[in-house]
């Protein structure tokens, strides 16, 4: 399972890490807040692919790829 950092999520769709940081503490995206797993990003947010794909409404990776922020 991969798993996407705040950071990674934002530099994919163009938005800044602080708004898909705000997903996850409304409870929209499901995420994990643990931080000892060795990746490094300012937020100890972890974010699961599957999770990422269900919340952008995507079924494959290349479908995200076309996501963007407005």
């Amino acid at each position: 399972m991969i798993v996407w950092t705040c950071e990674r999520v934002a530099r994919s769709i163009g938005c800044s890490p602080q708004q898909i940081k705000r997903y996850c503490d409304l409870g929209n995206m499901p995420c994990n807040r643990t931080s000892n797993d060795g990746i490094q990003s300012l937020y100890s947010y972890r974010i699961h692919e599957q999770d990422l794909l269900n919340f952008f409404g995507c079924k494959t990776l290349e479908e995200f790829k076309q996501v963007r922020y407005r």
